[in-house]
């Protein structure tokens, strides 16, 4: 069976790109929290590399 070379995804014309924060929430972002005080949160930036340069695609919080 011939091997086929990897092509990557196509973009879909007129899509928007991805939101991110720049590090900040985004306005309709809510994360659900209880009043408890024993409850931490941690945020975490996801980045990719196009190559060139480190990019953040999304931020995100983590509820522990």
């Amino acid at each position: 069976m011939p091997r086929t070379p990897y092509a990557p995804p196509r973009k879909t014309a007129g899509a928007p790109p991805p939101q991110t924060g720049g590090g900040r929430p985004l306005p309709n972002a809510r994360l659900p929290l209880a009043a408890d005080r024993s409850s931490r949160v941690s945020s975490v930036d996801l980045m990719v590399h196009s190559g060139a340069k480190w990019q953040e695609r999304a931020s995100f919080a983590l509820l522990e």
